[in-house]
């Protein structure tokens, strides 16, 4: 079943303004399941990625090591520039294999 969103606009008597809350409703729409598994796996990945940047970003954080980043671009000074390769396959090794076995 597909759930369709529309915004509503209640009163908030604690904050005293109007908010806008979201709410979700069965539709009869059907859903496209081939562009569902696409996008799923897409956000799956962005949110690897996104992990990799923020864990790399805290251990040259933790080094007090100067860091900048792009996207998946990391960018630091001469000083540092030897390690930051380095912190990025920790990252990975701790990540683990990507297809681990339940034993």
């Amino acid at each position: 079943m597909v759930m369709e969103a529309h915004s509503i606009w209640v009163y908030d008597k604690l904050k005293k303004r109007k908010r806008k809350v979201t709410v979700r409703v069965p539709s009869k729409v059907k859903r496209d399941r081939k562009k569902t598994e696409i996008s799923t796996f897409v956000n799956f990945i962005h949110q690897k990625d996104a992990y990799i940047a923020m864990r790399v970003v805290k251990k040259m954080i933790d080094r007090k090591a100067p860091i900048y980043t792009v996207h998946d671009n990391f960018i630091t000074n001469a000083h540092n520039c030897k390690d930051l390769p380095i912190k990025y396959l920790e990252v990975f090794k701790e990540l683990g294999p990507p297809l681990k076995e339940s034993g």
